[in-house]
């Protein structure tokens, strides 16, 4: 794991802690810190275009995204979040909201600025999408809730279980972080701040199971349900999973 990649982590961390106490971060939490915190603006794709005064059209071939995208007027020195108001899910609408806050906080439009070349850096995006998996879902705080239930270490199951149940990521966000952290996850440090912050709710979030034989039957129950997208992350090879980093595939 790069130097870059344990920063943005550490970033995202930071970032959680100051957002708020809950487990599922919702869409105004997000967009809330980023206007109070961040001092920047978001809007839709309509109210952008109309607070700078030109066609929705341009906007969305200026962009070049159908979710959200990032803009920054060095004139002016403004930073706006544009979305799309009409994405059908809120899993969706979350994730690109964080990771449009990933590009932000980790300066990433300063760094277009001083070198062109990265305007299309799939390490940027890389960072983009590591920031959002671990604002939204920390591996600390996936790993903490498995262990209360598992002494065993966690299967590619657990992680997406995790992941879609207790974080309420999407379906294929879900699929796709549980293959990176079977992979990848011992690299990441654990933050025992989190757990001190967090470690309280996450004992409370599934009164009903008391063993450790409820659990893995609650697992297995939700697992099926969705089969096709835990055999995904299955099958996901490491190649493939670089080429989804290429752009923010959630």
């Amino acid at each position: 794991m790069t130097n870059n990649l344990v920063s943005t982590i550490k970033e995202a961390h930071n970032t959680r802690k100051l957002i708020g106490d809950e487990i599922k971060l919702t869409p105004r939490m997000v967009i809330e810190y980023l206007i109070k915190q961040k001092n920047v603006c978001v809007k839709t794709y309509k109210q952008g275009a109309q607070a700078l005064g030109v066609s929705p059209l341009i906007i969305g071939m200026y962009t070049q995204s159908s979710d959200a995208a990032t803009l920054y007027l060095p004139k002016t020195n403004d930073l706006y979040i544009l979305y799309d108001s009409e994405i059908k899910t809120k899993e969706r609408k979350l994730w690109s909201l964080c990771h449009e806050a990933g590009h932000i906080i980790r300066g990433h439009h300063l760094q277009k600025m001083s070198d062109p070349e990265l305007v299309k850096s799939p390490i940027l995006e890389l960072e983009a999408n590591t920031f959002a998996r671990e604002l939204l879902a920390p591996a600390t705080l996936v790993y903490g809730f498995i262990s209360r239930y598992k002494t065993e270490g966690p299967n590619i199951e657990d992680f997406y279980f995790a992941y879609r149940y207790v974080f309420g990521l999407s379906k294929s966000a879900s699929a796709l972080s549980a293959n990176i952290l079977s992979h990848e996850g011992y690299q990441i440090e654990n933050d025992l701040s989190l757990i001190q912050q967090y470690g309280a709710k996450l004992n409370n979030l599934f009164p009903y199971i008391s063993t450790q034989r409820d659990y893995h039957y609650l697992v297995s129950a939700m697992c099926k349900t969705e089969y096709d997208h835990v055999k995904r992350a299955y099958d996901l090879n490491e190649p493939f999973r670089e080429g989804l980093f290429s752009r923010s595939a959630f």
